[in-house]
């Protein structure tokens, strides 16, 4: 049987562990809201803006053998450049396509994309299969980090929504009272 104090330490380990994610995944996620403006290329409206196939044909012309996978046409977005997702040489590209003259804007490999990037590093660290295994692992941490939290403070549990937080008090015990508090709340 543990005691107390070993306990209190496997708390604040898996505490810390679990923490350093939510606050990758807390910054990533927050990047990945505003993933539309990051990756909008912004174009100067001119003239009537060309259909879907006229801009395929477009962009098969400048770019031979290129075989189209998505579109984002962003029709209510007359200054933005449309994004084709092609594949070419075997290989996915973002292609900012002009809505207007059917030029190529600008190219990215969509692995090298800077959105893709953030959205692979939030779910799964960049190290594909190997990073959902750490990201399990660490959810396994989160969820021992409450269950070690439960037991620690298991006399008192309920009592926490009764004190509530002591505000008048020093920083370690409005400290204390926020992190049982959430932690019981969550």
């Amino acid at each position: 049987m543990l005691s107390n104090k070993q306990i209190f330490a496997i708390h604040r380990w898996l505490g810390l562990i679990g923490g350093a994610f939510i606050l990758l995944i807390a910054i990533t996620g927050t990047l990945l809201l505003f993933a539309s403006e990051i990756d909008a290329v912004r174009i100067a409206p001119d003239g009537q803006r060309k259909g879907y196939e006229s801009l395929l044909q477009e962009v098969q012309r400048r770019h031979s053998g290129a075989k189209p996978l998505s579109w984002r046409l962003y029709s209510q977005e007359p200054n933005r450049a449309v994004r084709a997702e092609m594949l070419l040489d075997g290989e996915r590209w973002w292609l900012y396509v002009n809505p207007y003259t059917g030029a190529t804007v600008k190219s990215v490999r969509r692995e090298e994309a800077f959105v893709r990037r953030v959205l692979e590093l939030h779910e799964h660290l960049l190290l594909g299969f190997t990073g959902h295994v750490i990201m399990g692992l660490v959810g396994l941490s989160l969820l021992g980090s409450a269950v070690t939290g439960f037991v620690y403070y298991r006399r008192f549990v309920f009592q926490v929504f009764r004190t509530g937080v002591r505000w008048r008090k020093n920083s370690y015990i409005v400290n204390s009272d926020l992190h049982k508090l959430l932690g019981v709340s969550a």
